[in-house]
C-alpha cells in the first residue's frame, strides 16, 4: 500500500498557472528533519551535491482556478538550488499542477507512472532531464521547454537523456522556446507514438541552439510523418546535391591545413593579419569542438599555416583561382620537404597523415582579390582529399568575420553554401533555415542541416529541409 505521505496526486502543468502563488510563497525548514513547507505542500528533502533534492511531496488542498490541486515547489531550500529526485512524484493518480519553474534537474524515474500528469513545463533553469524521468506517464500530453522567446546567449544547457519520455503514450506536443543549449539524445522519446509533429510552430523560429542527436525520435511518430520531420536518407533520396554520402564525417583526430595566399601586387599576408588568421582558426576550432559535442560526436582538430606566394596576378574573381592543386602540393611540399617526391595531392596527403599521426587532413585556402566578398569551394573528383575552399580577405566581411574560417571548414566536409534568396553562385535556396552557418547573413552555429550533412544527427526540420532543396521557393530552379 502506498505510504499516506504519498497519498495525492500530481498534474504537472504550466509555471504561468502558477507563478503569482510562487512569488509570493515563504519555504521554512523544519529544525527537526530534513522538511520544508509553503502554504501548498509540505516536501521532504536531502542535501545532496550542494543542491537540495526533493524525494517526497504531500499536497495541502491548495487548488488553482480549475479546482485542481496545486503545489508551488519551492526555488531553493537552505539557500541551495532544488532538484526533483527519484521517485518524489511517482505514482500520482488524481491531477495536480505544480509549478517547478526553478529546478535544476529532474532525476530518473521523479515522475514515474503519474498518470495523472497532463502537461509540464521544464523551466528554464533546469540542466538535465535523466532518463525515464517520465516513464510511462500515460497521460502525459504535451512538454513546454521553457526559454526567452529570441536567442540568448546565456550559457545555459539543458540535456534531454535517452528515454526520458519514455512510453509516454499520449504525449503528442513538445514546444521549444530558445535556449543557449538544448541536447536532445538518442531515444529521449521512445515509445511516444503519438507524437507526430516537430515544426516550426514547436520551435522558437529562432532554434540555432536545438541539438538534435542521431537516433533522438526514434521509437516515436515523427519518424513516420514526412510533414515533420526528414531523415537523411530521405534527403538523399530527393536530392541529387545533397552530398551526405561523399561527405567526410569530422570525426577524430583532424589537421586543417590552411594556406595563406600572397600575389606578386599584393603582399596580402602581413604579421599583423596572418597572426589574426591563425587565432581566429584556433579559437574557432575549439567551438567547433564543442558544437560537435553537442551532437556526441568526438573531434579535436589542429591547424598548421602556410604562407603562400602565387605566381598569378591579384584574383578577380574566385573562378580565377579554382586550377590551384599543384601550387597547393608545391606549398605543403615546402613546409614538409619530406615530401618531395610526391607528385599529387592524395598521395602526399596520405603520407603526411601517416607521418603526423591524424585521421584527415582536409586544406583550407585563404586568397586576396579585388572582387566582391565571397566563399567559393571546387570540388576536383580526381583526388581523394578534393575539396578546397576559398576565401577571400580584402574589402570584405570575411576578413573579419569570425566565423568565417568554420564556414569553410564546413565546406570541406561536405556542407553547402545556403542563401535565403536565389544567387548565382548558390547551392541550395530558402527562406528559413535555423541560423545555420552556411546561411548567407546568418548568426553562424552549426544547425540541424549540417550536422545532418556531416552525419552527426539524422533528423532535420521539415521547413529546414524546405529551404535548403528550395520547395516552396518559385525563383529556385536546379534544371
Amino acid at each position: 500500500m502506498k505510504k499516506p505521505f504519498r497519498n495525492m496526486t500530481s498534474l504537472v502543468s504550466a509555471a504561468v498557472m502558477c507563478a503569482a502563488f510562487a512569488a509570493q510563497m515563504q519555504v521554512s525548514a523544519s529544525a527537526a528533519g530534513n522538511f520544508c513547507e509553503n502554504e501548498t505542500a509540505r516536501f521532504k528533502y536531502t542535501i545532496r551535491d550542494n543542491t537540495a533534492e526533493i524525494t517526497d511531496v504531500a499536497g495541502k488542498g491548495f487548488t488553482d482556478e480549475t479546482g485542481r490541486l496545486c503545489i508551488n515547489v519551492p526555488s531553493e531550500i537552505e539557500a541551495l538550488p532544488v532538484v526533483i529526485g527519484s521517485f518524489a512524484f511517482s505514482e500520482m493518480n488524481e491531477p495536480v499542477q505544480i509549478n517547478c519553474a526553478d529546478v535544476t534537474a529532474i532525476r530518473n524515474n521523479a515522475f514515474f507512472c503519474c498518470s495523472g500528469i497532463s502537461e509540464f513545463v521544464v523551466g528554464k533553469k533546469c540542466e538535465k532531464i535523466s532518463p525515464c524521468a517520465f516513464y510511462d506517464c500515460d497521460n502525459l500530453e504535451s512538454v513546454l521547454f521553457d526559454g526567452s522567446e529570441t536567442a540568448v546567449e546565456d550559457d545555459s544547457r539543458l540535456e534531454i537523456e535517452s528515454y526520458a519520455f519514455n512510453n509516454c503514450d499520449n504525449l503528442r506536443s513538445i514546444q521549444f522556446k530558445c535556449r543557449d543549449d538544448i541536447i536532445i539524445k538518442p531515444k529521449a522519446f521512445y515509445g511516444c507514438m503519438n507524437l507526430k509533429d516537430l515544426d516550426e510552430n514547436s520551435v522558437s523560429q529562432d532554434h540555432s541552439s536545438l541539438y538534435v542527436q542521431e537516433g533522438a525520435f526514434i521509437g516515436t511518430g515523427i519518424v513516420n510523418n514526412p510533414n515533420a520531420v526528414r531523415t537523411a536518407d530521405y534527403m538523399k533520396e530527393h536530392n541529387a546535391r545533397y552530398n551526405r554520402g561523399d561527405a567526410k564525417k569530422l570525426k577524430g583526430n583532424v589537421l586543417i591545413v590552411n594556406l595563406l595566399v600572397a600575389s606578386p601586387d599584393h603582399k596580402t599576408w602581413n604579421p599583423d593579419k596572418a597572426k589574426r588568421m591563425r587565432d581566429d582558426a584556433t579559437n574557432d576550432s575549439l567551438l567547433l569542438e564543442q558544437e560537435a559535442e553537442k551532437y556526441g560526436v568526438e573531434v579535436s582538430i589542429d591547424n598548421a599555416f602556410i604562407e603562400m606566394y602565387s605566381d598569378k596576378d591579384r584574383y578577380d574573381r574566385a573562378e580565377d583561382f579554382v586550377d590551384t592543386s599543384n601550387e597547393v602540393l608545391n606549398a605543403v611540399k615546402s613546409e614538409y620537404p619530406f615530401l618531395y617526391r610526391y607528385k599529387n595531392m592524395k598521395d602526399a596527403t596520405q603520407a603526411l597523415k601517416a607521418f603526423l599521426g591524424y585521421d584527415e587532413i582536409a586544406y583550407v585556402v585563404f586568397a586576396e582579390g579585388n572582387w566582391q566578398s565571397a566563399a567559393y569551394a571546387k570540388r576536383d573528383y580526381e583526388y581523394d582529399y578534393r575539396e578546397l575552399a576559398y576565401v577571400y580577405t580584402e574589402w570584405s566581411n570575411s576578413r573579419n568575420h569570425e566565423y568565417a574560417w568554420m564556414h569553410e571548414v564546413c565546406h570541406l566536409f561536405g556542407a553547402m553554401d545556403v542563401y535565403p534568396i536565389r544567387d548565382v553562385d548558390a547551392d541550395y535556396t530558402g527562406t528559413y533555415m535555423n541560423g545555420d552557418v552556411m546561411e548567407k547573413d546568418k548568426w553562424p552555429n552549426i544547425g540541424w542541416f549540417i550536422a545532418c550533412n556531416l552525419g552527426w544527427t539524422d533528423t532535420v526540420l521539415t521547413k529546414d529541409y524546405n529551404a535548403v532543396i528550395g520547395e516552396n521557393t518559385p525563383a529556385c530552379n536546379f534544371d
